[in-house]
């Protein structure tokens, strides 16, 4: 796929402002880099609890996941909520708990993932269990059936969720060379 398709296609962030009318918290430098939606990933069952910990959501934030969808039965959803609010801290991944049989996103995942070998994006979709391809990372988007992604992330008057990530030269994303710079949750870097 021609960089220009690659752009197009995750530019969905839309128009993250222009400062005339409001401005912002905090200026990022972005240049020569792409911004991206963080990456959605789903957990099923309430048994995976064991491993659903702070150190668990602090991983997969370094790996530029925004949101883990969590899906419980209805007997286990009260106490799936209690134990995501006990782990919830600013600027780490969210935990969204979610009763069954409610869709999850394409990536759901059976264990704690391990930690990337590096912040090449290569090497955080071979940690999160993806092919290293632009159709592995497609799968780290929640999806509605019949809708487009749930992007974008960037709205006015809310703190930002998103990723940075550098562009090869020729501003091309090439999945050995491109690295995740920053990860930004909820306005937290």
């Amino acid at each position: 796929m021609e960089s220009e398709d690659i752009w197009r296609q995750y530019h969905r962030l839309g128009y993250t402002g222009d400062a005339s009318l409001h401005g912002s918290g905090q200026s990022i430098d972005a240049s020569n880099s792409l911004l991206l939606a963080p990456f959605d990933v789903g957990v099923a069952g309430w048994a995976e609890r064991k491993w659903l910990d702070q150190s668990t959501l602090v991983r997969l934030k370094n790996l530029g996941v925004g949101t883990l969808y969590w899906s419980v039965g209805a007997k286990h959803k009260e106490a799936a909520m209690t134990h995501a609010r006990e782990l919830i801290k600013q600027g780490i991944t969210a935990v969204e708990v979610l009763a069954k049989p409610s869709p999850l996103p394409p990536l759901v995942l059976t264990a704690s993932p391990a930690n990337a070998s590096s912040a090449s994006l290569r090497d955080i979709l071979i940690a999160l269990g993806v092919e290293a391809s632009l159709e592995g990372l497609n799968t780290l988007w929640k999806e509605t059936p019949g809708q487009t992604p749930d992007l974008p992330r960037l709205r006015k008057g809310e703190a930002a969720s998103f990723l940075i990530v550098s562009l090869a030269p020729g501003g091309q994303i090439d999945f050995e060379s491109t690295i995740l710079k920053t990860v930004w949750l909820d306005g937290h870097g």
